[in-house]
C-alpha cells in the first residue's frame, strides 16, 4: 500500500477549491492537512459549503507555510502563486497552481494579458504545463519538488480537441476558429452583477482579447512545430457549470474524413478521460457534470471542406480540479483515476 501524502489547499473557499476538496476528501492516498482562505480565516469550510462531507477550519497562507507537507494546491487568483510558490519549493514541497501564473512560457504574454510580471524567470522556466493527456509521460517522471501549471478550462477543451488535428498535415492550421461557451462558475466566486442573470447569453473578450488565447496558441504551436494563431470567441452561458467548444478548421484537398476519424479515435484510445464519440453523436454538457470526462465529436462538411469538432467538459472538474488531481496522481505514482472515477 502506498504511503499517503500530506497536502494543503490555498484559496479553498472558491469554487475550484470546493471542487478540489470534494475530490480529495475521497482520495485513498491523500491527507488534507490544511486549507486556507484569507477572507474566511477561522470559519469552517462546511459553513460555506454544506454539501461537503468534510469539516476543517480555514487558516491563513502563512499558517500553511509552517506546515510539513508534500504538496500544495494554489486555487487562487492570478499573481498569488507567483509570489509564494518559491517559498514552498525551497522547502521541498511540490506545487500545482490553478491560476495563469506559470502557464505562459514568456514574461511578455503574462504581462500583456494579466498585467503582472515574473520576478524569477527561472521559476517560470521550471514549470510544466500540465495538460495531462498530452504531457502524461513527462508528468509521471517529474522529480520532486515540481511545479505544475494547471491549464485553463477553455484551453483544455479546445486543445484536447485540436491536438490530433495540428499533429497532421491535412489542415490549414492558420484557419482555426474556436467558439466556446462556459457556465458562470468560470468567472469565480466573487460577486459580479453581470454573472447573476437568469436568462442571458453573451460573447465577451472577443478578437483575441481573452486571456486563454495565448495559452491555446502556445500549446498548439508546440504540437504543430509551427506558429499557430487561432480565432477564439468565448461566451457566457446562463448556467452554473459546464463548457462546450465548437471548432472549425479548413481541410486540404487530400483530406479523407473516414481515415482521419479512425486516426483521431486511435489518438485517444489509451486515455482514461477523453472519449471520442461515434459518428453521428454529439456531446452535451450534462454528460460531463461533476466528472472528469472530455467528450469529443467530429464531423465533416463537404460543402465548405471544413472539419467541425465539438468538445465538452465540466469547467470545474476537467477544466480545473479534476485535471489537477490527475496531475498529482501521475506525479506521485498513484493510479491516474484515483478519486476521479
Amino acid at each position: 500500500m502506498q504511503e499517503k501524502i500530506k497536502i494543503a489547499i490555498i484559496g479553498a473557499s472558491g469554487y475550484t477549491g470546493h471542487e478540489l476538496i470534494r475530490l480529495l476528501s475521497r482520495h485513498n492516498n491523500v491527507i488534507i492537512e490544511k486549507i486556507s482562505s484569507e477572507s474566511h480565516i477561522g470559519k469552517n469550510i462546511s459553513d460555506l459549503y454544506d454539501d461537503l462531507d468534510f469539516d476543517q477550519e480555514l487558516v491563513s497562507l502563512e499558517d500553511i507555510k509552517k506546515t510539513k507537507l508534500d504538496l500544495v494546491f494554489f486555487t487562487t487568483p492570478n499573481n498569488i502563486a507567483n509570489k509564494h510558490a518559491k517559498d514552498f519549493l525551497e522547502k521541498n514541497i511540490s506545487v500545482i497552481d490553478f491560476s495563469a501564473d506559470f502557464r505562459l512560457n514568456n514574461n511578455s504574454d503574462y504581462q500583456k494579458y494579466y498585467g503582472f510580471t515574473h520576478k524569477d524567470e527561472k521559476l517560470l522556466e521550471s514549470a510544466l504545463y500540465g495538460l495531462v493527456e498530452i504531457k502524461k509521460n513527462i508528468i509521471s517522471k517529474l522529480k520532486k519538488p515540481f511545479l505544475i501549471a494547471n491549464p485553463g478550462c477553455y484551453t483544455t477543451a479546445a486543445n484536447l480537441a485540436l491536438a490530433p488535428v495540428v499533429s497532421t498535415d491535412f489542415f490549414d492550421k492558420q484557419s482555426i476558429i474556436i467558439n466556446a461557451a462556459s457556465g458562470t462558475s468560470g468567472a469565480g466566486r466573487k460577486f459580479n452583477e453581470e454573472n447573476t442573470f437568469v436568462e442571458n447569453f453573451k460573447a465577451y473578450n472577443i478578437a483575441g482579447k481573452h486571456r486563454h488565447t495565448p495559452e491555446i496558441n502556445m500549446l498548439l504551436s508546440e504540437l504543430a512545430q509551427e506558429k499557430i494563431k487561432v480565432s477564439f470567441t468565448p461566451h457566457l452561458l446562463p448556467m452554473f457549470r459546464g463548457l462546450q467548444a465548437t471548432i472549425h478548421i479548413n481541410c486540404k484537398a487530400n483530406f479523407n474524413y473516414d481515415e482521419f476519424y479512425d486516426y483521431y479515435k486511435d489518438f485517444y484510445k489509451a486515455t482514461n478521460f477523453v472519449k471520442v464519440l461515434d459518428k453521428g453523436q454529439l456531446p452535451e454538457t450534462q454528460n460531463c457534470y461533476q466528472n472528469n470526462l472530455t467528450l469529443i465529436a467530429l464531423d465533416y462538411d463537404p460543402d465548405t471542406n471544413r472539419l467541425i469538432i465539438c468538445s465538452c467538459i465540466d469547467n470545474l472538474v476537467k477544466g480545473a480540479a479534476g485535471q489537477a488531481v490527475q496531475n498529482m496522481n501521475l506525479a506521485f505514482q498513484f493510479s491516474e483515476t484515483e478519486a476521479l472515477l
